[in-house]
C-alpha cells in the first residue's frame, strides 16, 4: 500500500515537473518572439527616420525590456514602459570615456534627489559587456545599469544618427532633450519636473538633427 502510494506520487509530481518545463519553454518561445518583434520595428524605424526634439517614442519603444549587468535591488531586467510617468535618462557610457563617467557620477546623486521622479539607466556600449558591473561597483553607482544586449545599440541608433556616447532625455512619451553633460544640474532638473520655462544647450553632434540650428535652445 505505502509502495502503491509512493508511485503515486512520483507519477504527480513528474507531471507537475513536466507541465512546469512545458509552461517555461512556452514563455521563453512567447518573450523570444516578442522582443525579435520589437528589434524588428524599431529597425524598421530606424531606417526610416532618427527622433529629433519633440518627437514621440515609437509604441515599440516602450516594450523594450532590457537585462541589466548591475542593479541596487538585483534585479535582472528593466522595461521602459514601467518609466514612462518619470523624466526617463538613458545614459550611454563605457569605463573609458571621462564625459560619460563625469556624467553618470552626477546622475548617481541626483536621481536620489528627485526619487520616484526621474529614473536614469547607464546603457554600456561599444566594449566587452563584462566590464560594466566591476566597473559601476567600483564607483559605487547603485543606478540600473544595461548592457550585452543587441537593444543597447537599437536604442543607441533611435537618437543618434552616428554611434557616439552621451544622456538623451525622455518625458511624457517624447524626446525632451540630448543636453550637454556640462549644463546638467539639480536646477536644470527640477524645473523640467515643474514644467516651468527652460533653455537646454543641446549635445547636437551625430544626432539627427545636427544641422537644424533652430533645435540647439529649446525653450
Amino acid at each position: 500500500m505505502i509502495e502503491k502510494t509512493k508511485n503515486k506520487r512520483m507519477k504527480y509530481c513528474s507531471k507537475v515537473l513536466a507541465l512546469t518545463a512545458c509552461a517555461l519553454l512556452i514563455f521563453q518561445s512567447f518573450a523570444y518572439a516578442q522582443q525579435n518583434n520589437t528589434e524588428s520595428l524599431l529597425e524598421d524605424f530606424i531606417s526610416k527616420k532618427g527622433l529629433v526634439i519633440g518627437d514621440s517614442l515609437p509604441p515599440a519603444f516602450w516594450d523594450i525590456s532590457l537585462p541589466l549587468v548591475h542593479h541596487p535591488n538585483k534585479d535582472s531586467s528593466v522595461r521602459l514602459s514601467d518609466y514612462s510617468d518619470r523624466l526617463l535618462v538613458l545614459d550611454f557610457w563605457a569605463f573609458y570615456c571621462t564625459p560619460c563617467i563625469a556624467s553618470l557620477d552626477k546622475w548617481q546623486q541626483l536621481e536620489h534627489v528627485f526619487e520616484n521622479k526621474v529614473k536614469v539607466i547607464g546603457i554600456y556600449l561599444f566594449d566587452a559587456p563584462k566590464r560594466a558591473e566591476p566597473f559601476a561597483k567600483k564607483r559605487n553607482w547603485d543606478m540600473a545599469i544595461a548592457a550585452g544586449n543587441k537593444m543597447d545599440t537599437l536604442l543607441n541608433q533611435l537618437f543618434y544618427a552616428r554611434g557616439r556616447y552621451g544622456q538623451v532625455w525622455i518625458k511624457d512619451g517624447k524626446l525632451l532633450a540630448i543636453p550637454k553633460n556640462k549644463i546638467v544640474n539639480e536646477a536644470l532638473v527640477g524645473k523640467v519636473l515643474a514644467r516651468e520655462p527652460v533653455e537646454i544647450e543641446m549635445e547636437v553632434s551625430h544626432t539627427y538633427f545636427e544641422n537644424s540650428c533652430d533645435l540647439l535652445l529649446m525653450n
